[in-house]
Parts: structure tokens; C-alpha cells; sequence
């Protein structure tokens, strides 16, 4: 008789040795990036994958995304939906595919992230810019320091990035849905332990399996 825990136990001991640390962390997109010691913040949470601003693919099942030292300008034209830049046009392009998009401010829009509008030295004109965040904000993006942005990696990891799902891990995972790549094993106790808990697992492409 085949004792599937055991060989489960064998083949994720030698899979924990094999898989660098990095396939278990969330990948990111990061537009704007440079060479200022900020995203070692971001390297210790996100698997970081640097895209340049000029037409270039975007890698598939990419689910976040975030642009350092957001400008006015972009903060204006992506809430009005004016694509007339690189950085706008890339803005544009990610929301249209549905990634959860950060904006980090630039020095210059700070402000925006702590200080009340009613306390601006031009209330009228910062309640005017207010406007627009509200506005990205209902697209769904999210305007925010880069701390937290580090701080939410775990909060939001829905996809499970291993090369194999067992059944601690099902236990584990909190979600009733567990995305998973094309190519993850999945156990045989894994599929038992999430028909017993209710779960589905889903593969990246949308096929789920009950």
C-alpha cells in the first residue's frame, strides 16, 4: 500500500532544499525604479520585477504592480484617463488588466498621505488634487507609503507559489480559494484535505479543480 504521507513528507523536504526562497514570494512590478536603497524594503517581502516605461510585454500572472515616486501628473491623468505619457500609458494598460496597482507619491505629493486638505496652505486647490485621488482610489488603486506597501505582501498573497501543494499546506491556507500555478504539484492529500475543508483549488488560468 502506498503511503502518500510519507512520500509527500520526502518529496517537500527535497523541494524546500531545491526551490530558492524567492518562488514563495509574490511577484511585483515596480515602474520607476532606481538605485536609492528603497526596495530593499520590497525585496524582502515581493519577488521585485523591474519594467521599463517603453512598450514591452508585461509578464502573465503578474497581480501587483507599483510606481515609485508617483508625480501629479500621473496622479491627474490616471484618474481622467488621459494616456499621453510612458508612465500614463502604463498606468492605463495595468488597470485595464485588472492588477492592484500602488502609487508611491513623490516628495511633493506627501502630503496627500497624512496632512488634511482643511490644513493646506490652499485648502481650495489641495481639496481640487484630493478629487483626483478619490478618483484613482474608486479604480481601485491604492495611494500609499512605501512601508505599507511592504507590510500588506503577506496580508495579500492569495496565490500559492510553491512547486508543491500538500496538505499541511491546505491547512494552512486560509483562503476557500487556493490559486496555484500551471505547473504546482498537487498531493493526493492535498486534493482529500481541501474536498474535506470545502476549498477549490484554482490554477492561475481560471481551470478549477473541485
Amino acid at each position: 500500500m502506498i503511503n502518500y504521507a510519507t512520500i509527500e513528507a520526502i518529496v517537500r523536504e527535497i523541494l524546500r532544499k531545491w526551490e530558492p526562497e524567492s518562488a514563495n514570494r509574490p511577484d511585483l512590478l515596480v515602474l520607476n525604479a532606481s538605485a536609492d536603497g528603497r526596495l530593499d524594503q520590497l525585496e524582502k517581502h515581493w519577488n521585485l520585477i523591474k519594467l521599463p516605461l517603453t512598450p514591452t510585454p508585461i509578464p502573465e500572472n503578474v497581480r501587483d504592480a507599483v510606481f515609485l515616486d508617483a508625480t501629479q501628473d500621473l496622479l491627474v491623468k490616471g484618474a481622467l484617463g488621459i494616456a499621453d505619457t510612458p508612465e500614463s500609458q502604463m498606468l492605463s494598460t495595468l488597470l485595464l488588466r485588472g492588477l492592484r496597482i500602488t502609487l508611491i507619491p513623490s516628495a511633493e505629493l506627501e502630503w496627500m498621505l497624512d496632512v488634511s486638505a482643511d490644513k493646506a496652505a490652499n485648502p481650495a486647490y489641495a481639496h481640487h488634487l484630493g478629487s483626483y485621488k478619490k478618483t484613482l482610489e474608486g479604480f481601485g488603486v491604492r495611494i500609499a507609503p512605501l512601508a505599507a506597501l511592504a507590510a500588506s505582501a503577506s496580508r495579500e498573497r492569495i496565490t500559492f507559489r510553491g512547486k508543491l501543494l500538500t496538505q499541511r499546506d491546505i491547512e494552512q491556507i486560509k483562503e476557500e480559494k487556493i490559486w496555484i500555478r500551471k505547473t504546482t504539484i498537487v498531493t493526493p492529500l492535498a486534493r482529500d484535505a481541501a474536498r474535506e475543508k470545502g476549498k477549490s483549488i484554482c490554477v492561475i488560468d481560471g481551470t478549477d479543480e473541485k
